[in-house]
């Protein structure tokens, strides 16, 4: 090429123009917004974090919610069916009431071994009574509407001779009746203790937790 060519010292003159202006549309327009769009694409990924963990909190947070109010329910439920003490004595009181209503002879009550089972305790007692058969069923029913939880479980009957008369048949059952274990108990006496037993220092730990966790999220949105 001629440089000393007019035509061609045009075309130069042209090209570094041109060259001129895809440079700087490179540094100033291109290059920016390149680093730009990099830093968005930075924060969107940062914030994008942030919000699964805020979502990952938040879930955890309405499941202890949910567990909190199973337990408190479940607790509440207990507190109310459950008394706190053995009904030995009421118990008594009210077969003999019941035996007589139903004209049955109990012949023999014998305790059993209390059982504790979680947050509660079963009492057994083995029953031994005679009588009919109707009056037999008229009896485990007066039973069945006791004023607490009585299970009625290995039922037995034999029948009896005519020597027995005006009693046919003989029973032997178990009766159970529950109340709060003495573990229980200890932590409804003791409100402010702190304790991991039970299902009331369960409630007491999700409560904690949940507390904590409130607490927490709301530091963060500060």
């Amino acid at each position: 090429m001629d440089l000393r060519d007019p035509r061609n010292q045009k075309i130069a003159v042209v090209i570094v123009i041109l060259l001129g202006v895809i440079y700087l549309w490179y540094s100033q327009l291109f290059k920016p917004t390149q680093r730009q769009i990099r830093e968005r694409k930075f924060q969107y990924q940062v914030i994008s974090s942030k919000l699964r963990t805020v979502k990952r909190k938040a879930e955890s947070l309405q499941k202890l919610q949910k567990d909190y109010q199973r337990l408190l329910t479940q607790y509440r439920t207990v507190k109310l069916l459950l008394p706190l003490h053995k009904q030995t004595p009421a118990l008594l009181r009210r077969l003999h009431r019941a035996a007589g209503q139903a004209e049955v002879y109990i012949s023999e009550i014998t305790p059993q071994p209390s059982v504790p089972i979680d947050f509660y305790a079963a009492n057994p007692y083995l029953v031994k009574l005679k009588g009919e058969f109707h009056r037999l069923g008229k009896f485990l029913s007066y039973v069945a509407n006791f004023p607490f939880i009585v299970n009625i479980s290995q039922v037995r009957i034999d029948g009896l001779g005519e020597e027995e008369s005006p009693n046919t048949i003989r029973a032997e059952l178990k009766l159970t009746t529950y109340n709060l274990s003495a573990r229980e108990k200890e932590i409804g006496e003791e409100e402010g203790k702190k304790t991991k037993g039970g299902i009331l220092g369960k409630l007491r730990l999700r409560r904690k937790e949940l507390e904590t966790r409130t607490t927490k999220e709301k530091g963060g949105e500060r």
